[in-house]
């Protein structure tokens, strides 16, 4: 599971540098994944109002900020 893990994380880091953003890729990646870590965590859990769509919209919007 953490070869897979470290896999994904730089497969990942890998498509954020692709885009050149202005902060450090491995940061944003480490974002990404704390982000989807934790709505896969309140979908199984049930909890929160807010649509995961919407979640994932708004996340996505401050990543193309930095």
């Amino acid at each position: 599971m953490a070869e897979n893990r470290a896999l994904l994380e730089r497969l990942l880091a890998m498509n954020i540098e692709a885009e050149k953003p202005r902060m450090a890729p491995s940061a944003i990646t480490e974002m990404v994944l704390s982000f989807f870590s934790g709505l896969c965590i309140e979908r199984n859990l049930k909890s929160g109002k807010t649509s995961p769509t919407r979640k994932i919209e708004n996340f996505m919007t401050a990543l193309r900020s930095l």
